[in-house]
């Protein structure tokens, strides 16, 4: 008999695609809204951009004595231009077909898109697989309904089928039953799973950033003849499109690349980024010109920028600059017969100076001069101050006892 039942089904499905019957799908489910009445619940289709839902209807089966308790005829309604179709109640965002609140049994129940016409279902008509095009039953920690899910035909369309339960939502926030990634097969609920709500949109985005790596060297002088970049990605990204986008530190966008490698030389004294970007649709090239923001480009269906960037850094390399001194360890206070040493080190990038260290005292006298390191035996209690002084030339005024401003 399930045989029989199934064979009809393919014929009159068949019939109905000649008769340009739109696929579609259940992408969404949110039969019972956790803590309360229901008052967002809907049912979400997804299929061909922009078809019409003329000549379908969606019915509702009760679990307790399996017969339909509500049909609706869709007749005038039509997919929106990203192929979704929202059924719920009037608080749900996006919806298209408002219902009354809890119009929707919480399960175990069923639901069927036929070929057909409201008329087709008045109340307690028996599930049927002739004209199905889609199917889905459903609960919350309910038993499994096996007489709905073998009168709808899950059980030959998915052998081994499972109603699809909504139990884990009970606890806030409300969530539905999503199919992850959106679309697909009728029939095929193996990608369900339990998320926050997305009527009328993606329950996955489609294009994601991802993360963009270093591949090398991220610093450079300014007086260099290459500043070559390079970098990857690391596959969490995806998206219909990949470019990279140059940014100063003001994330004010300075190019763009759709290679790996990018050459800064030429490029001012400062700190930039690079980003990967993945877009679907028609990218907006005035959104992407020098001068525009990064969080400013747009695409035809949705833009993701990396979650990371690659840090790169443009230092002076000539004349005098001292940076900032620093010193190993992090000693800061030594007893006076202690023999212990004081290494510096400096953030200064000049390629062509000298660089010196001076110690002084609280009155800014020099103590000592040193180009690598002190030792502090010798030294006096007290109080002392080292700094950097990077120059060019000839240098004078260093010996102990001098003042620092000589």
């Amino acid at each position: 008999m399930r045989t029989f039942l199934t064979t009809i089904a393919t014929l009159f499905t068949s019939i109905a695609f000649c008769q340009n019957t739109p696929t579609v799908v259940f992408n969404e489910l949110n039969m019972d809204n956790p803590g309360g009445f229901d008052t967002e619940e809907f049912i979400e289709f997804l299929g061909t951009p922009n078809a019409s839902l003329d000549g379908l209807v969606l019915v509702l089966f009760e679990g307790d004595n399996n017969l339909s308790y509500e049909a609706f005829d869709l007749d005038g309604y039509s997919l929106d231009e990203n192929g979704f179709f929202v059924i719920g109640s009037a608080d749900v965002a996006n919806v298209d077909y408002i219902l009354p609140d809890a119009a929707i049994s919480n399960g175990p129940d069923g639901l069927g898109l036929y070929i057909g016409n409201d008329t087709d279902f008045p109340a307690n008509t028996p599930p049927t697989t002739i004209n199905l095009i889609e199917a889905a039953v459903y609960g919350t920690g309910d038993q499994q309904d096996d007489v709905l899910i073998a009168a709808l035909g899950l059980d030959i369309a998915v052998p081994g089928y499972t109603q699809l339960d909504e139990t884990l939502q009970q606890n806030n926030p409300d969530f539905s039953l999503s199919r992850f990634p959106d679309g697909g097969a009728p029939y095929n609920f193996s990608p369900f799973v339990l998320q926050n709500v997305t009527p009328g949109t993606w329950n996955q985005p489609q294009c994601l950033g991802g993360t963009i790596l270093s591949s090398g060297t991220t610093q450079f002088c300014d007086t260099a003849s290459s500043m070559t970049v390079s970098w990857s990605i690391d596959g969490t990204g995806y998206g219909d499109q990949l470019l990279f986008v140059i940014t100063n530190a003001n994330d004010t966008i300075i190019s763009t690349t759709s290679d790996t490698t990018y050459d800064f030389a030429g490029t001012a004294i400062g700190s930039y980024s690079v980003y990967s970007v993945y877009y679907n649709g028609t990218l907006d090239s005035t959104t992407i010109n020098a001068g525009n923001l990064l969080s400013g480009i747009t695409a035809g269906n949705c833009v993701s920028t990396s979650t990371n960037f690659i840090s790169v850094t443009i230092v002076p390399c000539s004349g005098c600059i001292a940076g900032e001194v620093s010193i190993s360890g992090d000693a800061l206070q030594f007893c006076n017969s202690a023999s212990s040493i004081i290494a510096m080190s400096n953030t200064g990038t000049s390629l062509d100076d000298s660089y010196v260290y001076l110690m002084t005292d609280n009155g800014g006298t020099i103590a000592a001069t040193s180009t690598s390191e002190f030792s502090i035996s010798g030294f006096a209690a007290g109080s002392y101050q080292i700094y950097g002084v990077s120059y060019q030339g000839n240098i004078t005024g260093l010996d102990a006892g001098s003042a620092l401003s000589a």
